[in-house]
């Protein structure tokens, strides 16, 4: 197909055909070298306990991630970390092969391979792959579905909109921020004379009412649970926001030039500000404004919103699968070489830390000293083999112990508190009153060298007993620090110790 955007015949200049796919098999190959080595995280246990606990949806997050998860396990037939790395590197790699096929429906071979290796050296490819989260499954139905979109629009066949329709409801079930998918194909038609045509055909709506049906378990699990999910990602979130903090935006933009390099990322602003400039004055072509209004609501909008919350890094990335195309016209030779040197160096630094950990990460995000601590608590929980174990580091200690040993450990909902999906698992936790528990308490600043137990772990036990330390070395360094409490006398979720 040959390009209908002006001033994209450049990108045949920024790399020949053999260096683009030289550029995506060194890449990807990189990558899957990496699959056997990467520890567990505690999002991939976490979500990994999504797919073990089947339902229509979850308390912070729809389903997408747990049936991605379960689909893998069920081919695999194996539960590990190397098949939910496999799955993420799997799904990385058809993120890109969508992205080339989206691209082909604007441009030419050539420059569609090229704009796919920006995207492939890109952090964002490294991001899908390094770790479970609910953007794998989102951007892999999000570039498919715009993919069937465009094939939709252009051609008018039923099987790209019932395509597209499925795929724009799995974007929604992968992340509420998928929603815009499908506002974003209406969007398409109504200010686009060239394809408000299709509003004459029944595809449109019948499209719109199959990917509500397909999103319908998110409203159906939140309609049973007093809405609680939405509530958790708007209202509560909301509440966290009490004036405006422009301190917050440089943070913002400077997250997002680490996360798609500045070497695209600037590309992508320009090409913002030239597009909006150009829809104002009313001389967008219908091709530019398809990209436009699945690019420009998410980086100036979340930019909007850094003014006054912390956005994290990865909320915007959607946009940028159909940004690289926008900025198409400004992507040049010099601009790929410092694009791939920035990314080397990401990528460097990051297999040296995986490999030999030269900088510990004094936070419980990281892959490294699990396997141990849950060897350690293993052995404990042989000398008290009556007694439950819990944690009370938000879900990470109990999702990853969950995940390695394979056994029931609970959250810090038994302290009354509440504990995201753990709270939705069906579990019993009145049945644990009256029982001992052993508590494993997360250090990762390696600070607290004394031997107290918290106080509202106090005022669920009748009494408490230090055990002992657990530390995680590596070489002579120490990088993780455990205390475990023996705690007697479980008093339940809603009772507390008179003091």
């Amino acid at each position: 197909m040959n390009s209908s955007l002006p001033g994209s015949l450049g990108l045949q200049h920024v790399l020949s055909t053999k260096q683009a796919w030289w550029i995506l098999i060194l890449i990807n190959g990189w990558h899957l070298l990496w699959t056997p080595w990467l520890g567990i995280m505690p999002q991939d246990a976490y979500y990994h306990l999504y797919a073990m606990h089947p339902s229509l949806s979850y308390f912070d997050h729809p389903p997408g991630v747990a049936w991605l998860i379960r689909l893998f396990q069920f081919a695999g037939g194996s539960h590990s970390i190397f098949l939910l790395k496999l799955m993420d590197w799997c799904s990385s790699l058809g993120v890109q092969i969508g992205a080339f096929m989206l691209y082909r429906t604007f441009f030419g071979y050539r420059e569609s391979l090229t704009l796919t290796a920006w995207l492939a050296t890109s952090p964002i490819i490294l991001l899908l792959t390094f770790n479970t989260t609910p953007d794998v499954p989102l951007l892999l139905t999000w570039v498919w579905g715009l993919y069937f979109l465009r094939m939709a629009l252009l051609h008018g066949k039923w099987m790209h909109w019932l395509l597209f329709s499925v795929l724009a409801g799995l974007t929604f079930d992968s992340k509420y921020t998928g929603i815009w998918i499908l506002l974003g194909m209406h969007g398409t038609l109504i200010f686009s004379s060239t394809y408000r045509r299709h509003y004459l055909t029944l595809w449109p709506y019948l499209a719109t009412i199959l990917a509500l049906v397909v999103m319908s378990p998110v409203f159906i699990w939140n309609y049973h649970h007093g809405f609680v999910s939405f509530l958790f990602q708007s209202g509560e979130r909301a509440a966290t926001i009490h004036r405006l903090n422009p301190a917050l935006l440089p943070g913002h933009l400077g997250s997002q030039l680490g996360v798609v390099s500045p070497f695209l990322l600037v590309p992508i602003w320009r090409a913002i500000y030239h597009r909006m400039r150009d829809w104002l004055q009313r001389s967008i072509l219908p091709d530019q404004w398809s990209l436009l209004i699945f690019t420009a609501p998410f980086v100036l909008g979340f930019a909007l919103i850094a003014l006054i919350y912390w956005v994290k890094i990865n909320w915007v990335l959607p946009a940028y699968l159909t940004g690289i195309a926008l900025a198409a016209p400004w992507l040049t030779r010099r601009g790929f070489y410092g694009h791939l040197i920035f990314s080397a160096v990401i990528h460097v630094l990051l297999a040296l830390e995986v490999a030999f950990y030269p900088v510990p990460i004094h936070s419980d995000d990281t892959w490294y000293g699990w396997e141990k601590l849950a060897e350690q608590v293993k052995n404990i929980q042989t000398d008290y083999p009556d007694d439950f174990v819990f944690s009370m580091d938000g879900y990470k200690t109990t999702a990853v112990l969950r995940f390695i040993n394979r056994d029931q450990y609970f959250g810090e909902n038994i302290l009354g508190k509440p504990a995201l999906h753990f709270d939705y698992l069906g579990e019993d936790i009145q049945q644990l009153e009256g029982k001992n528990a052993l508590f494993i308490d997360s250090d990762p600043g390696l600070k607290d060298s004394n031997q107290e137990v918290p106080d509202l772990v106090k005022d669920h036990f009748g009494s408490t007993v230090y055990l002992r330390d657990i530390d995680i070395y590596r070489g002579n360094t120490k990088v993780r620090h455990f205390r475990v409490f023996r705690c007697l006398d479980y008093l339940g979720p809603g009772q507390k110790k008179v003091r």
